[in-house]
């Protein structure tokens, strides 16, 4: 969030207050803008939105509690607005904060405080935007997550659900983690928080999910401990990965036209084999078969390839 440019707005029919506010905090490094009343303070900050506004009760025209309410209505609560009056009765700062205001000041101001107090005042202003802009970012970066994420504590008591759904896979806040997942997987995950937490190591866990008898999805779970009640859990349908993971190993593996293992996978298998015989039972044979047939180009010549592919099938 970038830096405030220290700006203040003083509204305040007295001249002599007006001239001493000002010295004061411009001196302590604020530039500083007045006005001599509640009406020209409003169109002033219409012309120049201002960082900080200041404003006495006793105004003509518009008092400050009703260019309070005005700025209020208009910017929110955040902005700081300080009410200075010679009334330190309690009505008048109830009445103060009921319209918004910030904070409170009595006349006569110990002119000495002043710059420090509006300086603190500065910076919890600048700690507030600089919060939001952290929680926006935060926002952003959480709704820019396509995978289910959550708040769990180890109990397995699901506290907040930042995707409550994702993938036929959903979490209810408030809920234990077993009325969403099948007990096992529940218990497996809680089993992985506990252990993120002890070992204070990111724990990754892959879990699958029965659709329907011929529609499994797959799951990866990475668990971050946040402290020793809580965990956050991020869940990813990682299906079309597995899927493809199979789809590229059969390819590797095993022969498009029949099914049956091919050369690469019989040559390791071979190897694996002879590895073996060689570590366990180094006086036993291994055997391998070879079968040819005899004049099959014959069938691709006559018959045509179609044919000859039914055959090897």
């Amino acid at each position: 969030m970038p830096a405030l440019s220290n700006r203040i707005l003083i509204a305040d029919d007295e001249q002599t207050s007006l001239l001493l506010m000002r010295a004061t905090l411009e001196k302590a490094g604020f530039e500083v803008s007045t006005a001599p009343e509640g009406e020209s303070a409003l169109n002033q900050f219409h012309t120049k939105p201002f960082d900080m506004v200041m404003l006495d009760v006793e105004m003509p025209q518009l008092n400050g509690f009703q260019v309070l309410s005005t700025l209020r209505k208009e910017m929110g609560g955040d902005l700081p607005i300080i009410m200075v009056t010679g009334r330190d009765n309690t009505a008048s700062v109830e009445e103060a904060y009921k319209c918004g205001a910030t904070d409170f000041i009595s006349k006569p101001i110990n002119w000495s405080l002043l710059g420090f107090r509006v300086k603190y005042l500065f910076r919890d202003y600048q700690n507030l935007l600089d919060l939001q802009a952290a929680n926006a970012r935060n926002t952003a970066i959480l709704s820019a997550i396509p995978d289910l994420l959550f708040r769990i504590s180890t109990s397995g008591l699901v506290l907040d659900a930042y995707k409550e759904a994702k993938d036929n896979l959903s979490v209810l806040p408030g809920q234990p983690l077993s009325n969403s997942l099948p007990t096992d997987v529940a218990e497996e995950l809680i089993n992985e928080i506990q252990s993120a937490h002890h070992d204070k190591k990111v724990k990754n866990i892959g879990f699958t999910l029965k659709n329907s008898p011929n529609q499994i999805q797959h799951f990866e779970a990475r668990i971050v401990s946040i402290n020793e009640q809580e965990a956050l859990c991020l869940v990813r349908d990682i299906t079309e990965h597995k899927e493809s993971e199979h789809r590229i190993y059969k390819l590797a593996y095993f022969d498009t036209l029949t099914g049956l293992p091919n050369r690469r996978s019989f040559l390791e298998n071979l190897t694996q084999k002879i590895k073996d015989n060689n570590i366990h039972a180094p006086n036993d044979k291994l055997a391998v078969l070879f079968i040819g047939l005899d004049r099959f180009k014959v069938i691709n010549d006559t018959k045509g390839h179609a044919v000859g592919d039914a055959v090897l099938i």
